[in-house]
């Protein structure tokens, strides 16, 4: 069994946008009313560069995708445009507890990798549970779900 997907936040950060555009248009306003040092300019330029890169972010036009790809051999994934890609493999994995915002992959020597299911669409989630569930139980993975 194989799942993969793309996160695609469209309609919840149109508000971020927004005001991040506004944030980045007082920027350029304030560098024609003060004085232009050094300093300043620096500060601007920087904060001109973050507002583009949250705002490319926030328009879902990311650099790297965002991706979930989970298959027989390993789950990978990349939750934002500034987040490495996880790639953990099956026989890592010791257990595994699911919850309503979160799959939490027990690995050897007490390391904890999260997924963060906020970041999905309600549909994908419970298909990820399901195939999350069903590769590990044919692993004898030990699944624990919180679900409500």
């Amino acid at each position: 069994m194989r799942y993969n997907a793309i996160l695609k936040r469209i309609n919840q950060n149109k508000r971020v946008a927004i005001f991040i555009s506004i944030f980045m248009l007082l920027v350029v306003i304030n560098l024609f009313i003060y004085e232009l040092t050094f300093y300043w300019l620096t500060y601007s330029i920087f904060m001109l560069i973050s507002g583009t890169i949250l705002l490319l972010d926030s328009l879902g036009l990311p650099f790297k995708r965002a991706f979930i790809n989970i298959d027989e051999d390993r789950i990978n994934v990349r939750s934002g445009i500034m987040s490495i890609n996880q790639s953990i493999h099956w026989t890592d994995i010791l257990m595994i507890e699911i919850d309503e915002n979160r799959i939490l992959l027990r690995k050897e020597k007490n390391r904890i990798t999260i997924i963060d299911l906020k970041r999905f669409p309600e549909n994908n989630r419970l298909n990820m549970i399901t195939v999350i569930s069903e590769i590990a139980e044919s692993k004898d993975i030990e699944v624990r779900k919180q679900i409500i």
